[in-house]
């Protein structure tokens, strides 16, 4: 039986998906953005900033693209299915919330204090349901993803978010990826979506190429989760080159068929002078393009083999999607 996965244009089947960057952003917005009056949103002009990104990176052999962007932050549905429609890349949109401390969480955090964990959870867990099985809005895309946030510690609106998303898996078979604050947060928040149900072989614990600790990943593929390497080209905290070694390390010690990868790269950010040039500057494989142009480059000097490469970018995430 063939598995499909939802994307901006309708689903596709998971074996079609090909070379498949893990967690991304068209878009971003943090919430509050769109009370700057100096600024008013393009669509348009992003879209066609997107589209040409897009083509780059497929150019260089990128197929599918997993945007993360959560509920909360800007996420733009009507931007994926001009891109794809575009480009012919597919785009599989995200159902889910952001952090207590940076996503738009007020209305969810009063609901579960006025009217109890319970409720919170039961509307939050119909809403995920719906945007997996009918639809996000009036757009008619159906989500493929639910995303998961946890911060330094796992507050209790996040607890509830991972209830529900757990839930929604076990009624629909959707995968989960997650954002984790930093790598040591990824047991707690595998445990944690453990606890509430989840299917560890059906979620992703994402960010946790950030260490170079590679036990801190182990914790997580130990309990039977995909984990996600899925930023690379970001490196304020920690060097691609060190991010390589770490996949070595890991790869050598037998977990390469639960690992994919990605960049969690921002294609635009509202507003766009959100993150300092000179930040960006620093960091020029920060993009869909990166792992392509310079760091697969580099892990072929360490040592990763082509078909290691191949199985990251294209079995592991067939794999993912589809349960073979």
């Amino acid at each position: 039986m063939t598995d499909y996965v939802n994307t901006a244009l309708g689903p596709v089947p998971a074996d079609a998906l090909g070379i498949t960057s893990m967690h991304e952003h068209l878009l971003l917005g943090m919430p509050g953005w769109e009370y700057d009056a100096s600024y008013k949103y393009d669509r348009r002009a992003v879209a066609d900033l997107c589209i040409e990104k897009v083509n780059e990176a497929k150019a260089l052999g990128l197929k599918s693209i997993v945007d993360a962007t959560p509920m909360d932050l800007c996420r733009d549905i009507e931007l994926f299915k001009t891109v794809q429609e575009a480009t012919g890349v597919n785009i599989i949109a995200s159902t889910g919330l952001y952090t207590v401390t940076d996503g738009n969480l007020v209305f969810w955090k009063l609901l579960a204090a006025y009217r109890g964990y319970d409720e919170a959870l039961g509307r939050l867990k119909y809403t995920y349901t719906k945007e997996v099985t009918e639809g996000i809005g009036d757009t008619g895309v159906k989500a493929g993803v639910i995303k998961i946030a946890t911060g330094k510690e796992i507050a209790q609106i996040e607890e509830i978010s991972i209830h529900a998303a757990a839930l929604t898996q076990q009624e629909t078979g959707v995968r989960i990826i997650s954002h984790t604050a930093a790598p040591a947060m990824g047991r707690p928040t595998a445990e944690c979506l453990l606890a509430k149900g989840a299917d560890p072989s059906r979620t992703m614990i994402g960010h946790m190429c950030d260490t170079p600790d590679a036990q801190l990943i182990i914790d997580c593929l130990d309990l039977g989760f995909w984990v996600g390497l899925d930023r690379f080209g970001l490196t304020m905290s920690i060097s691609d080159e060190e991010k390589c070694r770490v996949l070595a390390e890991l790869i050598e010690k037998g977990y390469i068929n639960r690992l994919l990868l990605g960049h969690d790269c921002q294609v635009f950010n509202q507003v766009t002078d959100l993150i300092p040039a000179a930040m960006l500057a620093k960091m020029p494989d920060w993009n869909l393009s990166g792992l392509f142009r310079s760091i697969i480059p580099h892990m072929k000097e360490i040592g990763i083999t082509d078909e290691q490469i191949h199985t990251l970018l294209v079995d592991n995430p067939r794999r993912f999607f589809s349960g073979s």
